[in-house]
């Protein structure tokens, strides 16, 4: 320990911070986990002789190459940290943000792959083929999830993208709708009693009710229920109406509860990949950190 803190890698003797140590001129990552992987680098080196020269190899490909590596860091810089979301995926804190953060860093896996096709050294090679965009993962994501505005909660609802469950669609359509059901419904009903002025109304003692004045008495069919008579009217319900007054005043909370219940199976099918994304995470952050070796060595001038 005292000879790493001498040694000034990560920090100065003089201050905690990088500025003035080895990773801080080193240190050009674009990503967290890049970031995160040169200081483990530095702090626990290679001295296997034949891993030294692959990394070095890759370096010096990348070196050649300044459109190669525009081409990585170009996806690169706009990644999520996936190893920290990963760890919130399993144990069940992540929320829709943070599972649309690992679907659209994910999708950057196929340009990554693509750029690096054409990569002579091993190490390259070798992260090409650990690159993995699960692409089945992320269409099913992308299905699921709202890709704008997503709520932090994942309990209030307001995450699930519109078309991907029918019944969290009609429970949204009712909630949304609520108002243009019921005038349906009244316009329905006086068509087919001819009850020209017959309406739909709530309270909270009786709910919502069709409410019939007294001159349309004797076209009331025998399927409303009278709940109440007034001077002037009388008041009924239907099995229909009754039915979906309860949706509606509950619709709300089960759209909620259908929604979470859905968006722990999506968390729960991102941790059955976990090994692969975290496989990819590790590939990533390795790309990061060999880009950022290559990118001091052109501008230091630094030779194998």
């Amino acid at each position: 320990v005292a000879t790493r803190r001498n040694l000034e890698l990560t920090g100065t003797l003089q201050g905690k911070g990088k500025r003035g140590a080895l990773l801080g001129v080193l240190d050009v990552t674009k990503s967290a986990m890049g970031g995160r992987l040169l200081r483990a680098w530095l702090e626990q080196p290679l001295y296997d002789v034949d891993r030294i020269g692959r990394r070095l190899d890759a370096v010096e490909e990348l070196l050649g190459s300044r459109v190669l590596r525009e081409r990585l860091w170009q996806q690169i810089r706009d990644i999520s940290d996936l190893q920290r979301l990963l760890t919130r995926v399993v144990y069940m804190s992540a929320n829709a943000r943070e599972l649309r953060a690992i679907h659209d860093t994910l999708r950057r896996v196929p340009p990554l792959r693509e750029a690096l096709r054409s990569c002579g050294s091993a190490l390259l090679q070798t992260l090409c083929a650990e690159l993995d965009g699960q692409p089945a993962l992320c269409d099913e994501l992308d299905a699921a999830l709202v890709c704008e505005d997503i709520p932090a909660s994942v309990k209030e609802g307001g995450i699930i993208r519109p078309g991907y469950h029918a019944e969290v669609d009609r429970l949204a359509g009712l909630v949304k709708n609520s108002r243009r059901t019921l005038a349906d419904i009244e316009a329905r009903e006086r068509a087919a009693t001819g009850i020209k002025n017959l309406k739909i109304s709530y309270n909270k003692v009786f709910g919502y009710y069709l409410e019939v004045t007294k001159s349309y008495y004797d076209k009331v069919p025998e399927h409303y229920i009278r709940k109440q008579t007034l001077v002037n009217c009388e008041r009924f319900i239907t099995p229909e109406l009754k039915a979906l007054e309860g949706e509606l005043l509950v619709a709300g909370e089960r759209r909620a509860a259908l929604e979470y219940e859905l968006f722990c199976t999506l968390r729960g099918k991102v941790e059955q990949c976990g090994a692969q994304i975290g496989q990819t995470a590790a590939a990533l952050a390795a790309l990061d950190v060999l880009c950022a070796l290559a990118e001091v060595a052109e501008r230091g001038r630094y030779c194998r």
